[in-house]
């Protein structure tokens, strides 16, 4: 999951003839998932760019409530350095450790939210900055039991249908390239690319379609534990 950040000259662009640049930076790996036992692993910073990076790991604790992601600052996993210096063409090795000796009661959910900082100022003063910004999920005690996902559709508010997933296992289930089908087999509903994830007894709701709910309707997609063709109840 990755996001382009636009910070701090936005302004500058409307006056014209500002600088744009772009740094480039790359995580490694795009998911950590750690068994129970293990409490510490790494991350590399990769730097593509001409210029020094500086970069910024912050911790969230990753929770899912009300159907949606929340993400909270965690206490209990680290990363160090928090900020480090990126050399150009090189890279950076950044320690994550969850600091409670024992063992996870079921699996932590965490995201590492990693910041390309702004850099100096042109001497112009005129200039147009794009940061990267990347949410890396890391799992601790992972289970080794697949997700249970009880699937459903229900009505939205704009007058569609949302996508409901409930997940009453141990483990998260990633879900990518949705897609949604009538009992004929027409698609009503498609979604390419990662789609989201659900957390072990957790109930997630995505955006569906411009559809109703009826009979027949199946959800065929591809998770981390192979792909799935599901009936979908409606509510």
């Amino acid at each position: 999951m990755r996001t382009v950040v636009l910070l701090a000259g936005l302004a500058l662009a409307a006056l014209g003839g500002a600088q744009a640049t772009a740094a480039s930076l790359r995580v490694s790996p795009v998911s950590l998932d750690l068994p129970a036992g293990q409490n510490a692993t790494t991350l590399t910073l990769q730097n593509d760019d001409a210029a020094p990076l500086n970069v910024q790991i912050r911790v969230f604790r990753w929770t899912q409530a009300g159907g949606r992601d929340v993400l909270t600052p965690a206490t209990g996993v680290v990363a160090s350095p928090p900020i480090a210096k990126v050399e150009p063409g090189a890279s950076r090795t950044v320690r994550v450790v969850r600091l409670d000796g024992r063992p996870p009661e079921g699996e932590e959910s965490y995201r590492l939210i990693v910041d390309e900082l702004p850099p100096p100022l042109s001497e112009s003063g005129r200039q147009v900055t794009l940061l990267m910004r990347h949410s890396i999920p890391l799992f601790f005690g992972s289970s080794r039991e697949r997700p249970r996902i009880e699937w459903r559709l229900q009505s939205s508010e704009d007058g569609g249908a949302a996508l409901v997933g409930r997940n009453t296992g141990a483990r998260r289930l990633r879900l990518a390239n949705l897609r949604i089908g009538d009992a004929s087999g027409a698609v009503l509903a498609e979604r390419k690319g990662l789609v989201g994830y659900v957390l072990p007894g957790a109930e997630v709701s995505w955006p569906a379609g411009a559809f109703q709910p009826a009979a027949g309707v199946r959800l065929i997609a591809d998770t981390d534990t192979g792909p799935i063709d599901a009936p979908l109840k409606s509510d």
